[in-house]
């Protein structure tokens, strides 16, 4: 994304996993609550993709709802 002319620093900012991590970290999720790698978009672009899941301790629904 460095070298694309749209992506500046005043529209994107640039993580390397560890950073997109810790960022995370610091927003509230727990170690155990993040997912992260490496991956390969089209035209083989490196990307990073991360998951994170914030649950209710204790909840057996991990913090979903069901609206039904």
């Amino acid at each position: 994304m460095e070298r694309w002319a749209f992506a500046s620093q005043s529209t994107h900012e640039l993580f390397d996993q560890q950073a997109l991590v810790a960022l995370l970290r610091r927003a509230g999720f727990k170690e155990d609550e993040v997912t992260s790698g490496q991956i390969r978009q089209k035209a083989g672009v490196p990307g990073i993709l991360a998951i994170a899941t914030k649950g209710k301790t204790g909840d057996p629904n991990n913090g979903h709802r069901d609206n039904t």
